[in-house]
């Protein structure tokens, strides 16, 4: 059904889509046994579609795919409002708006401009013929002219209303906008500025050799687009209330929050250094990885034999995983000769290397590490998807303080889960990662990672 309207004003249009029941179909899904813990009934149902299903499966560290499924019975949805005249649904590069609930009647997404009109209507007609429940709790300036709207003084008037505060967003809703993100081919200093650790280099000249150690900013994650581009970390713009959490990777935050000031002086550093910057902080945060997904689209389906009402409105979404979202971030001293106690309380002798990951503990190795696939592969991924009212957070912080960025740390920040949380669980293989150098014992040396030759051939699938 659609609600007629007056050219005059060029509403936004609410769309209630009446459409039959359908069966999803294709693929397993990750998390069911999620829906036992959560209290609330959903809104939105969250199905992630992986070929692994429950298991826990062993991936590249890119290129793999999460496909997320969320549909809404119609019965439970009041339509689908879209920033379009003549009436139409949200196609594709255009914004829609599956809403569930409108309190004061009044769409909050619509322009000023639009909300004026429904205003004058209001004023001059009593009610207005788009949105006949508008009525929000605090009307902008009174109309100071008779009408109808096409008075001398309506510039002004709406002049000093669109001076004023909108009407508040009081929806429960999910945005989207249906397309596709691909980062822009750029060059490195035009793009947005990934997460940063301090890497505490040596500089060698000369034989035998004198080295002196420096500061380096760098990046870690994987690369990133212009800063035109919504490929990023934090809130995805085509998906706003989409929440992607992973308990490993550059995705978790680390200090220093100034990244141009080091820790201490480079020229002097304590023994060991255990790189305090690249603590977690208190309480733990980390970002929001929705920016990393790649497409988003809209589907109504139906069965012409099912009853009116049971219909579904459905949204996709998939995220092609860039090189290294979920690696984990090391920092490795693989040249260590001053002996020092690591932070388990493992003695570190020369000839040992050392390390932290994900901003953990110093942790000595007894042996010289080149690659550090043999820890980063032994690492159980755990990521976390759901779906918030409005526009979600680009970070989130762990409010109950228990260790884990989940749900229930949204919902203590105040916002409204649509959906319940689904967790997808995977061993991140990749083969020679070299990390991040650092010079843990203060020694002017961090080592190199060596990239020796060797034949071609087959890499094996491990077992």
């Amino acid at each position: 059904m659609k609600i007629e309207t007056r050219p005059r004003i060029r509403p936004i249009l609410w769309l209630i889509v009446v459409v039959m029941a359908m069966t999803v179909a294709g693929g397993a899904t990750a998390g069911e046994e999620e829906d036992l813990k959560w209290g609330f009934q959903p809104k939105l149902s969250l199905a992630v579609i992986v070929p692994w299903g429950n298991d826990v499966a062993l991936q590249d560290d890119g290129g793999f795919a999460l496909t997320l499924q969320m549909s809404a019975w119609e019965s439970k949805i009041l339509g689908i409002g879209v920033e379009d005249w003549p009436p139409t649904l949200p196609g594709i590069q255009d914004t829609g708006y599956l809403v569930f609930e409108d309190p004061d009647g009044c769409p909050s997404f619509i322009a000023q401009g639009f909300q004026a009109g429904v205003y004058t209507a209001l004023y001059c007609d009593g009610t207005p013929p788009e949105y006949p429940d508008c009525l929000p709790e605090d009307w902008p300036l009174s109309l100071p002219y008779d009408c109808p709207v096409n008075a001398p003084d309506y510039n002004a008037w709406l002049n000093g209303f669109l001076a004023e505060d909108p009407w508040p967003f009081d929806e429960t809703w999910v945005e989207f906008f249906s397309g596709i993100s691909v980062p822009a081919q750029v060059p490195p200093d035009e793009r947005e500025t990934p997460p940063m650790v301090w890497s505490h280099v040596a500089d060698c000249v000369g034989y035998p050799p004198s080295c002196t150690t420096s500061f380096q900013l760098v990046g870690v994650g994987p690369n990133l687009g212009s800063d035109t581009d919504d490929t990023r970390y934090g809130r995805w713009d085509r998906f706003p209330g989409l929440v992607v959490l992973a308990d490993h990777g550059p995705g978790l935050i680390t200090r220093p929050l100034d990244p141009n000031i080091p820790p201490y002086d480079a020229a002097n550093p304590p023994n060991p250094t255990y790189s305090q910057f690249f603590d977690p902080p208190q309480p733990l945060e980390a970002w929001n990885l929705a920016g990393f997904f790649n497409t988003v689209g809209h589907t109504l389906q139906a069965d012409r034999d099912a009853w009116p009402g049971w219909g579904r409105t459905t949204l996709t979404a998939q995220l092609i995983a860039p090189s290294s979202l979920f690696k984990p971030v090391m920092l490795i001293d693989r040249t260590v000769t001053i002996p020092f106690t690591d932070e388990l309380g493992n003695s570190c002798l020369a000839g040992d290397s050392a390390y932290r990951m994900d901003g953990g503990p110093l942790t000595c190795v007894p042996h010289s590490v080149n690659w550090l696939d043999e820890f980063t592969n032994a690492e159980l991924i755990t990521v976390r998807i759901f779906v918030v009212n409005g526009d979600a957070p680009d970070k989130v912080v762990d409010m109950d303080g228990n260790g884990v960025l989940n749900l229930r740390d949204l919902e203590a920040m105040g916002y409204e889960a649509l959906t319940r949380e689904r967790k997808v669980r995977f061993y991140q293989y990749s083969q020679g990662y070299c990390g991040v150098e650092y010079d843990f014992d203060g020694d002017h040396q961090s080592g190199y990672c060596v990239f020796g030759a060797r034949a071609g051939g087959i890499t094996g699938v491990p077992r």
